[in-house]
């Protein structure tokens, strides 16, 4: 496995878990901020466990490499539906590339679809 794939992987898994935990337990603090969002915390809270089994993925998927492209695949469509989630409810007072740029999920989501591409070339 090549060293990119490990130092990444071990990145964004610890980045998922602990923003993944954060949503899974509810924290308040995080639904204070995202409360502008047409979503529950239901919804959040299932997307906190997704974030964290897939950062396991990751973690996985340096002995098994077909798991961790599924998690990376995972991560990266996560991302992606962060991102058009978010844009679309700052439509009002943004566009959304604006809205985009200001997301996190946006630059997590690039990184993980970079090491998706690497599990394949590797």
């Amino acid at each position: 496995m090549p060293l990119a794939v490990t130092v990444l992987s071990a990145v964004l898994a610890v980045a998922f878990t602990v923003t993944g935990g954060a949503k899974a337990v509810g924290s308040r603090r995080l639904l204070d901020r995202v409360s502008y969002l047409p979503v529950g915390a239901g919804v959040l809270r299932a997307a906190g466990l997704v974030e964290v089994a897939a950062a396991v993925g990751l973690l996985a998927g340096l002995r098994m490499p077909p798991v961790g492209l599924a998690a990376a695949a995972v991560l990266t469509a996560q991302s992606a539906l962060a991102v058009a989630v978010h844009a679309w409810a700052r439509r009002e007072r943004e566009s959304p590339v604006a809205a985009a740029v200001r997301i996190p999920a946006t630059y997590t989501g690039a990184l993980v679809l970079l090491l998706a591409c690497l599990h394949v070339w590797a």
